[in-house]
């Protein structure tokens, strides 16, 4: 439980007549925290995950969420309880060393090869395959 007491920085806060989501990050910004209340407890309909993933897209459109943390949010929240800062979403560190890079095994097609006057095509020149 040493992240949510730890400093978090808010990342994003959204307001409307229903709901009041904000999102925060840890410093080093490789986890993100999700908080809920309702406005007005008495007069809120239902939430649905739905309405929180929309929510969340309006800022982070490419964000993978953590299912589970959406749903235990939604559900909470039908209850007229408020949701209490959950974990959403969690980054992985940069490797350290070269940059990757892409390697063809096998090489794109060129032509076929070596021709003679009649068009007649060599095929111990096609070279489909390189040994590796």
């Amino acid at each position: 439980m040493s992240d949510a007491a730890a400093d978090l920085k808010e990342l994003f806060r959204s307001s409307d007549d229903l709901l009041e989501v904000a999102l925060h990050s840890t410093d080093d910004q490789m986890k993100l925290f999700i908080e809920a209340t309702l406005v007005d407890p008495k007069r809120a309909s239902e939430v649905s995950e739905q309405t929180l993933r929309a929510i969340i897209a309006t800022k982070y459109p490419e964000l993978k969420l953590n299912d589970r943390v959406i749903a235990d949010v939604a559900a909470l929240l039908n209850k007229r309880e408020p949701a209490p800062r959950r974990r959403l979403a969690k980054g992985t560190e940069p490797i350290p060393g070269k940059d990757g890079k892409t390697v063809l095994l096998v090489k794109p097609h060129t032509g076929f090869g070596h021709r003679d006057t009649k068009d007649i095509v060599d095929a111990r020149f096609f070279r489909h395959f390189d040994n590796i």
